[in-house]
């Protein structure tokens, strides 16, 4: 019935190990010098690297191909559907 949150809930454990696994990269205590390392991505103009900020969850969430879109037309219906029973 919501396809993508049942995609979401079988791939929650792998997500979350990897979302530590990037959180752990950012801290500092991968490096042998503490300097944290971060995702990043090539400016097409230069060819230079920069800072690539998102929140890393809807990051991973798209690695699995789970479309956040989707997702959230599911928790609007999710909502509407309990609203209608109260």
């Amino acid at each position: 019935m919501y396809p993508e949150h049942e995609k979401l809930k079988a791939i929650q454990e792998q997500s979350q190990v990897i979302c530590e696994f990037i959180e752990w990269l950012e801290s500092g205590e991968a490096s042998r010098d503490g300097a944290c390392l971060e995702i990043a991505r090539r400016d097409n103009e230069f060819g230079e690297l920069e800072s690539y900020f998102e929140n890393t969850q809807p990051l991973v969430v798209r690695f699995f191909d789970i479309d956040l879109d989707k997702l959230e037309e599911e928790k609007r219906q999710m909502l509407e559907e309990c609203r209608k029973k109260t």
